[in-house]
C-alpha cells in the first residue's frame, strides 16, 4: 500500500488522526517537500496508531509504521560566517571524528545525533 492510500485508510478510520491525515493528504497534492511530508506523516501515525476508536489490525499497524521510515531529504541552508581560522579547525575537528563532509560534522555539532 502506498502512502496516500495508507492516509485514507487513516482518514476514514481515525477520528483522532483525521485532521491530521487530510493536512498531510493535502501537502503531497500540492508536492511539498519530501521532509515536509514526513513530518507530517509522523504526527498522523502517532495520533493514528494511539486512536482508542481506530481498530487496527496488526498488519495494518505494521502498514501505518511502516511509512514512517521514509527518510526526510534535508532541503534547507544555514549559512554560517567564521574565520577561515575557524573553519580550518572545524574541518580538522570533523578529520578527527572520522567525518569526511563538513556539513555532517556541523549538523551533529548545532543538532547532535540523530
Amino acid at each position: 500500500m502506498d502512502i496516500d492510500t495508507t492516509l485514507r485508510m487513516i482518514f476514514e478510520r481515525s477520528p483522532a488522526a483525521q485532521a491530521a491525515a487530510a493536512e498531510c493528504i493535502q501537502a503531497i497534492e500540492v508536492d511539498v517537500a519530501l521532509g515536509e511530508i514526513a513530518r507530517l506523516y509522523a504526527i498522523v501515525a502517532n495520533q493514528a496508531l494511539d486512536d482508542p476508536k481506530a481498530d487496527w489490525t496488526p498488519a495494518e499497524r505494521v502498514e501505518i509504521a511502516s511509512h514512517l521510515h521514509v527518510k526526510p531529504v534535508r532541503d534547507a541552508t544555514v549559512i554560517v560566517r567564521m574565520t577561515g581560522a575557524e573553519k580550518a579547525q572545524l574541518r580538522a575537528e570533523a578529520a578527527a571524528a572520522g567525518m569526511k563532509k563538513l556539513s555532517e560534522y556541523a549538523r551533529l555539532r548545532l543538532i547532535g545525533p540523530r
